[in-house]
């Protein structure tokens, strides 16, 4: 983690700002280091358990003054080092500062990494830098003469005054604006965007990521080898022989896939987890299917060590009362526990796979009709019968163009927002469009990432990991993947067929084939064992709520409703929603704690 305070236009940096950032961050473990200077207060986080060093964090150029604090990794460094420096090693701060010099704040326009990088180019300028997709956190706080940054945010918006944003609360119970911080004064920096702070003041820019283009001359076969080639690639250049590495293994075919080549770049390690947030022993009677069976296979034929979720009532119970660490990943917080308990210090992930590489049907018939492909349009849904082929063309062409969500979806968001003020019920038009909603399968696949749940998963997992010395991996989240996919032409996948046909052809002799053909998403047997975990910790919190009433940012909560229910469960009555009441009152609990931080 990197942090610091910026002075410009003849301003101080705030060092007592800086002072708090560090303590909203340091924890056991970590071990800080300081980095000063007239204008600038701040510094790094390594931790006794990773193999990072100083080098991967900081380098100052002695000729030029310029100065890189960086967190995060230049996947393509021997490229660029070869293209612009004859091949001279460095590390991905130098190389930072080395292409400053050649191409000043676009200096990320041709970098393939993870990163947040800040530059101190001694001018009385400063650069604040952000990666292409934005896997790596970063967000800013702008005042008269100084600027500070962190790539924790929590612990950003812990350490500055300002007002508690209510959309942030509420981003559990309601689509949300998930750019937004727990503070109002904070903000998050964009993927692909540079803040320059000069004397004159401060501003955003875009820099140059390249152009998406069409593909031409791909056949399915093409498609999929290339595929499996830049996936393969993606998990390689991730792979880091300082590291005991381990993965997620949820059942799915986009964390077999990662978690498979991850076991064949680790091969000389003696064993290499796959966690799952499945229950070991849990029994689900009457679950239409097991996802652990899956997770299971997988292990099996890929040579993984399978480990799966031992969290009960009390650790549950506990990371619901430390929403500043997990921000609501509870499952996530002890799968972290249990890695670093097992000496894994790199988690590799299939995150990002639904969107990209795992592409099922959204925006694809949309695509042929625009095109006037009716041939292809119909061979498509060839199987499907009248009746498949107009519920089809409701669900991926009516839908979507004209902006409806089906009886499913509304009802979803009703249940979640069952315990809001009809005020707040409400959710904003433009954040059912990001997510639902396009003209084409390219819109569609755009307005996912400014939907933002991408960057957010990965933003509170950097932080929380990080304190326990964890960094992690999201291959599929690879810029050069995300630019393939975009790229296909929906007839060429059209012409696939199937079931993610992406996913599946990457995955042929990856994964056993239970694991490649299996359709259905959602684990029962986990989110059984989560809704009793869930309603265990929410009547242990039942006592707490009247309490969260003087918690100004909380009245967006319908206070008479929730109390009332309370009140008929515990006297033995039923209510409309008790799920819904559970989830409220948990991650309310976690909220309302955070506030009287």
């Amino acid at each position: 983690m990197i942090f610091g305070c910026f002075g410009f236009g003849g301003g101080e940096p705030d060092r007592e700002a800086a002072g708090r950032i560090r303590s909203c961050i340091q924890s056991e473990g970590l071990i800080f280091h300081r980095v000063n200077s007239d204008n600038f207060e701040g510094g790094f986080f390594l931790h006794e358990r990773n193999p990072r060093t100083e080098a991967d964090f900081y380098y100052c150029d002695e000729k030029t003054g310029v100065s890189v604090l960086m967190w995060g990794t230049i996947y393509n460094k021997k490229e660029l080092s070869q293209e612009y420096f004859g091949g001279e090693p460095a590390s991905c701060p130098e190389l930072a500062a080395r292409l400053y010099g050649i191409k000043g704040s676009r200096l990320a326009a041709e970098m393939n990494g993870d990163f947040t990088i800040f530059i101190n180019d001694n001018n009385r300028r400063a650069f604040l830098v952000r990666d292409q997709l934005g896997v790596s956190p970063a967000a800013y706080v702008a005042e008269r003469n100084s600027v500070s940054f962190s790539t924790d945010i929590m612990a950003l918006c812990s350490a500055m005054e300002g007002e508690t944003d209510r959309e942030y609360l509420m981003s559990y119970l309601r689509f949300t604006d998930r750019r937004k911080c727990l503070n109002k004064r904070v903000r998050k920096l964009l993927p692909s965007k540079v803040l320059e702070i000069a004397p004159q003041g401060i501003g955003e820019r875009w820099y140059p990521s390249g152009r998406i283009e069409p593909l031409k001359g791909l056949t399915p076969e093409k498609v999929v080898s290339d595929l499996r080639r830049l996936t393969e690639d993606a998990v390689r250049i991730r792979s880091d022989n300082r590291y005991t590495a381990g993965a997620h293994v949820s059942g799915g075919i986009d964390s077999g896939i990662v978690a498979a080549i991850a076991r064949g770049e680790y091969a000389s390690q003696p064993s290499f987890d796959g966690f799952s947030w499945s229950p070991e022993s849990y029994t689900a009677a009457g679950a239409p299917y097991d996802e652990r069976e899956l997770v299971r296979s997988t292990a099996t034929y890929c040579g993984v060590t399978a480990v799966f979720s031992d969290l009960d009532g009390r650790s549950f119970a506990r990371a619901a009362e430390s929403y500043r660490e997990n921000q609501g990943f509870y499952s996530e917080s002890r799968t972290v526990e249990q890695a670093a308990e097992r000496g894994v210090n790199l988690l590799f992930s299939g995150w990002g796979g639904d969107e990209f590489i795992s592409t099922g049907r959204r925006g694809i018939e949309l695509d042929l009709l625009r095109g006037l492909r009716f041939g292809a349009y119909l061979k498509f849904n060839k199987g499907s019968g009248l009746r498949g082929l107009v519920s089809n063309k409701i669900d991926f062409v009516v839908k979507p163009l004209f902006g409806f969500t089906g009886r499913d979806e509304r009802l979803s968001r009703r249940s979640d927002a069952h315990y809001l003020r009809h005020r707040y019920q409400k959710t904003p038009r433009r954040l059912l469009r990001d997510f639902y909603f396009h003209t084409s399968r390219r819109q569609m696949h755009m307005r996912l990432l400014r939907f933002y749940h991408l960057q957010e998963r990965c933003e509170a997992w950097a932080a929380m990991g990080w304190r326990r010395g964890i960094e992690y991996r999201y291959p599929l989240l690879d810029s050069r993947i995300v630019k393939y996919v975009m790229g296909i032409p929906s007839e060429t996948l059209a012409a696939m067929g199937g079931y993610r046909p992406l996913a599946r052809g990457v995955a042929e002799g990856l994964l056993p084939g239970p694991v490649i053909n299996e359709w259905r998403k959602n684990d029962p047997v986990y989110w059984e064992w989560m809704s009793g975990l869930q309603k265990d910790a929410a009547k242990a919190f039942f006592g707490e709520v009247g309490g969260w009433r003087e918690i100004p940012e909380m009245d967006f909560l319908d206070f008479d409703r929730l109390e009332g229910d309370i009140a008929t469960l515990m006297s033995g009555g039923r209510i409309d929603d008790e799920r819904a009441l559970y989830r409220t009152v948990v991650y309310m609990r976690g909220v309302a704690g955070e506030d009287k931080r």
